[in-house]
C-alpha cells in the first residue's frame, strides 16, 4: 500500500486509528447539555449509572449536575477473536448478556467461537469485579438513570438498562445523544423513558423530521415513495444527503451518526432508503444501479427544494450505495456538488468515473486490502478533484466507533472544503459526450 501518492487532482492521506481525540463535535458540551436536560430527575430518588465502556464521561457530567450517586456498571465487550474491531455485544454483571446475532451471522461466528468469547469476557468480568472495592448503591424502588455517549453501539447501554431491572429498579431511564427517532426505536423494551438532548436550545434549527421522498426515473414520479430523516440546524451552510443501502447494507446507527455529527457541524442532512419493501419498480433479480441512481438525484432536488435551492449539496454513500452516489454524480444533469464513499464497491461504476465532476472522497480501511485495491484504482480513473483517505488499522469502517468517528471527522472536512460557499470546482470539458482525459484538464 503506498503511504503517500500526491497528484495535481488527486491525494492519499493516512489516518491513524488508534484513540481519537474530542472527536468529531465537543463531546464536552454535548454532554454538559445532556446533564441539564436531566435536571428534572434532581428533586427524584435517582442513582446515574455509566457503563465501564462509553458512557462514563457522560454520567460524571451528569451525576455531578444533578447532585445524585454516581454507579458503574462492568462492561466487557464482545469482539470476534479474528476481527477484534467488530463488536458483537457486551456482557455485564451480573449474568447480563446482550449479542447482535445479525453481526455474528455476516462475520461467520460459530456457536464454538461464540462460547469460547463469552467464557473469556465473562472471566474478565468477574475478575475486574473481585478487585472492585466499593458497593454497588443500592437501587431497589430507585429511578436508575443509564447514560450513554451515543457514539458506537448502544449495546453497554442495552445492558446497563438490564442491570438496573435486575438490581430493582423501580422505574429505569435512558439518556443517550441521537436522533429521537433511533433511540426511541433501539430502547423501546429496554427502558420506560428516552430523554432527549433538548435540540431547540441548540444550534439545530428542525428537529430530525420522518420524511418521504419520491422515486424518480427519467425525471418522473414512480408512485413510490422512500422513507428518510431530514434534520437541519439554523445555521446550516450546505445540505449532505445520506443514501442508505436499506438491505442492500444494513448500517443505519452509523448513518445516523454521521448525520447527527454533520448536524453538529452545521450541515443539513437528508437521510434516505435507497429500497422499500416489495418495490414494484426494481427487478429483484438485478441490480439496476441506474435506477438507483436516478433516486439519489431526486433526493438531491428534494433536498435544494427544502432549503435554500443556492445552498450546495453534497453526498455521503457507503459500500453499494457510494457506488450509487458516484453514478449519479457522473449524470450530465447532476447537481451534487462533493461526494464521500466510504469503503465504496466501485467496481460497479468503474466505466463512469471519468465523468465525475464533483470532488469526490474516498475512505477506506488499512486493513480492508480488496476495497482499497478497488478504491486506488477508483483513484487513478477520477478526473475530478479528490483524495483517498486510509483510515489505519481498520477493516470494517463501521464496526469500530473509533472508526466511525475518523469516517466523520474526514468526511464533514471534506464537505467543508467543498461545499464552502464561493468554493472553486475546475470544471472538466465534456466531448462527445465524455470528460476530457487527464493530461487536457489543466489546460
Amino acid at each position: 500500500m503506498p503511504k503517500h501518492h500526491l497528484r495535481a487532482t488527486g491525494r492519499v492521506c493516512l489516518v491513524g486509528g488508534g484513540k481519537s481525540g474530542m472527536g468529531t463535535f465537543d463531546r464536552k458540551h454535548r454532554h454538559k447539555r445532556l446533564a441539564e436536560q436531566l435536571q428534572m430527575y434532581a428533586s427524584e430518588d435517582v442513582v446515574v449509572l455509566g457503563t465501564s465502556v462509553g458512557g462514563l464521561a457522560a454520567a460524571i457530567e451528569v451525576a455531578a449536575t444533578i447532585a445524585k450517586p454516581l454507579d458503574v456498571v462492568e462492561v466487557r465487550k464482545l469482539e470476534v477473536p479474528y476481527r477484534p474491531e467488530l463488536e458483537l455485544g457486551v456482557v455485564a454483571d451480573p449474568d447480563v448478556t446482550v449479542i447482535d446475532r445479525a453481526i455474528a451471522k455476516e462475520a461467520h461466528v460459530t456457536n464454538g467461537v461464540l462460547n469460547e468469547t463469552l467464557r473469556r469476557a465473562r472471566n474478565e468480568l468477574q475478575s475486574s469485579l473481585a478487585d472492585r472495592d466499593e458497593r454497588a448503591h443500592p437501587l431497589d424502588g430507585r429511578t436508575a438513570v443509564v447514560v450513554d455517549d451515543g457514539e458506537g453501539p448502544w449495546f453497554s447501554a442495552f445492558a446497563a438498562c438490564q442491570v438496573a431491572r435486575a438490581r430493582g429498579a423501580e422505574r429505569v431511564i435512558v439518556a443517550v445523544p441521537g436522533s429521537p427517532k433511533r433511540m426511541r426505536e433501539a430502547f423501546r423494551g429496554h427502558a420506560d423513558e428516552v430523554v432527549l438532548v433538548d435540540e431547540q436550545n441548540s444550534s439545530t434549527g428542525r428537529f430530525p423530521t420522518d420524511v418521504r421522498i419520491p422515486a424518480l426515473s427519467n425525471g418522473k414520479k414512480l408512485g413510490v415513495s422512500l422513507p428518510g430523516v431530514f434534520s437541519a440546524p439554523s445555521d446550516a451552510r450546505a445540505t449532505v444527503v445520506i443514501a442508505r443501502g436499506a438491505n442492500i447494507d444494513g448500517n443505519s446507527a452509523r448513518d445516523g451518526f454521521i448525520a447527527d455529527s454533520l448536524n453538529a457541524n452545521g450541515f443539513a442532512t437528508l437521510m434516505f432508503d435507497l429500497l422499500v419493501d416489495n418495490d414494484p419498480h426494481l427487478n429483484g433479480a438485478d441490480f439496476e444501479i441506474d435506477k438507483f441512481s436516478a433516486r439519489v438525484m431526486g433526493a438531491v432536488d428534494w433536498a435544494r427544494s427544502e432549503m435554500d435551492d443556492s445552498m450546495p449539496v453534497g453526498v455521503y454513500g457507503s459500500s453499494t450505495g457510494a457506488a450509487i452516489a458516484l453514478w449519479a454524480a457522473a449524470d450530465p444533469d447532476s447537481k451534487i456538488d462533493a461526494v464521500v464513499s466510504r469503503g465504496g464497491l466501485l467496481g460497479l461504476v468503474t466505466h463512469r468515473l471519468d465523468m465525475v465532476v464533483a470532488p469526490t472522497l474516498l475512505l477506506v480501511g488499512g486493513e480492508d486490502h480488496r476495497v482499497f485495491q478497488g478504491n486506488h484504482e477508483a483513484a487513478e480513473r477520477l478526473l475530478c478533484p479528490h483524495a483517498l483517505c486510509v483510515i489505519n488499522n481498520m477493516a470494517d469502517l463501521y464496526a469500530d466507533p473509533t472508526a466511525v468517528d475518523a469516517v466523520a471527522r474526514q468526511s464533514i472536512s471534506w464537505f467543508r472544503q467543498w461545499l464552502a460557499p464561493g468554493a472553486a470546482v475546475p470544471r472538466i470539458p465534456v466531448i462527445a459526450g465524455r470528460r476530457r482525459g487527464r493530461q487536457n484538464q489543466n489546460r
